[in-house]
C-alpha cells in the first residue's frame, strides 16, 4: 500500500522498510515482494537485479509459485543469470504444478512454439526423463522443507 499510495500517502522508502522487516522475520511473501520490486523497479525504486536475486531465493526455497515464475522468467530472458531455457521450463512446471495460471499459460506458449507437449520436448532436447508433475527445484544448497528432485548451483 505504501509502495503505490493505495489509500495512504505513497512512501516507497517506508514500503521497503516494512518489507525488509518482514523478510528479516522470515516472511517469504515479503522476500518475494522485495524481489519483484527490484526486478521491475516498482514504485519508483530503482531496478537492482542482484538484490532481486538475493530476495527471490527465499521464495523459491519455499516453493512459492510467483517466486518460481519470476525465477523462470529471469532464466528464460537471461536477466541476472545466463539464459537457460531448460531451467526456465522446469521452474515454470513447478510453478504451474502449484497452481499459478501465468506459469500454465507460459507452458502452453512454449508448447505452441515447439509444437509438442513440454515433457516430450524436454526429453527430446535435454534428455529429461523425470515427470514434471512431481518436480521440486532446489537452485541452491537447500534448506527447503521438502525433498528436492533437481538441484543446481549457479
Amino acid at each position: 500500500m505504501h509502495l503505490y499510495g493505495q489509500g495512504i500517502p505513497k512512501d516507497p522508502d517506508k514500503a521497503l522498510a516494512l518489507f525488509t522487516q518482514g523478510h528479516e522475520l522470515g516472511s517469504s511473501f515479503c522476500s518475494e515482494a522485495l524481489a519483484r520490486i527490484y526486478i521491475y523497479g516498482e514504485g519508483g525504486i530503482p531496478k537492482d537485479i542482484e538484490k532481486a536475486k538475493f530476495y527471490l531465493m527465499f521464495g523459491v526455497e519455499e516453493g512459492m509459485p510467483i517466486s518460481l515464475y519470476l525465477f523462470a522468467q529471469m532464466y528464460l530472458h537471461g536477466v541476472g543469470y545466463p539464459q537457460n531455457e531448460y531451467r526456465a521450463a522446469l521452474l515454470f512446471a513447478e510453478s504451474a504444478n502449484a497452481g499459478l495460471q501465468k506459469a500454465k499459460d507460459e507452458i502452453k506458449r512454449i508448447e505452441s512454439n515447439v509444437g509438442m507437449p513440454l515433457e516430450v520436448y524436454l526429453k527430446k532436447t535435454y534428455n529429461h526423463t523425470q515427470p514434471l508433475k512431481n518436480i521440486k527445484i532446489c537452485p541452491t544448497p537447500s534448506t527447503r522443507r521438502y525433498k528436492c528432485t533437481i538441484t543446481w548451483q549457479d
